[in-house]
């Protein structure tokens, strides 16, 4: 089980949509354990990530969090 299931269930449960993004190096992703390459590499991951919910979901103007 994800290390953060309970809390997409609780903010679900609140009516809240919750994506989850599976790091390079972490959980299923390919690349060695745990190893973050820079944080410029994390966070343009996370860039193309936001990018991709807009383009399936569309833009809107409600919040976003990101927690982890």
């Amino acid at each position: 089980m994800p290390r953060f299931a309970h809390v997409a269930k609780a903010l679900a449960e609140d009516g809240f949509d919750v994506i989850g993004i599976d790091q390079r190096g972490f959980g299923h992703s390919e690349g060695r354990r745990g190893l973050i390459e820079s944080k410029h590499v994390i966070i343009e991951d996370q860039m193309e990530f936001s990018y991709e919910i807009e383009k399936t979901f569309g833009a809107t103007k409600l919040p976003k969090f990101l927690f982890g």
